[in-house]
């Protein structure tokens, strides 16, 4: 049976999933610029409306975390939580601990954080062209 597409899924599964991404945004006590850029991208990726995502964070304590149905989706939601991690271009460790944490729970090696951190960061100074 195949897994129908983000925006085709229920209300539940689109919060968990940007959820997720919220937690790491605000692990450090800071929301930036960039970071900010990062959850609109996500919330448009899993189809939900700027007025869903803002009624979502007046109430989170409504979500449940959820575990992807598919691999693939298992991938992409650590991505985004690895990309909101590198995107203020500042990794703290309380978010390493997050983006693991969730690794773990969708079964996926934690190893593989640090190794995407690690490789968004370089492709960051490339396109900037600052050094690490």
């Amino acid at each position: 049976m195949a897994v129908p597409p983000f925006e085709e899924r229920s209300r539940e599964e689109k919060n968990a999933a940007i959820m997720n991404v919220v937690a790491t945004m605000v692990a450090d006590g800071i929301a930036t610029t960039e970071e900010k850029v990062v959850l609109d991208a996500v919330r448009r990726r899993v189809g939900m409306s700027e007025e869903e995502l803002n009624e979502l964070l007046r109430d989170p304590s409504q979500v449940r975390f959820l575990v992807p149905a598919s691999e693939k989706e298992k991938i992409q939601q650590l991505t985004d939580i690895v990309f909101m991690i590198v995107a203020d271009q500042r990794v703290k460790d309380v978010e390493v601990m997050l983006a693991t944490s969730v690794a773990i729970k969708f079964g996926i090696s934690p190893s593989i954080v640090l190794d995407m951190i690690r490789r968004l960061q370089r492709a960051q100074s490339l396109y900037t062209g600052e050094e690490e």
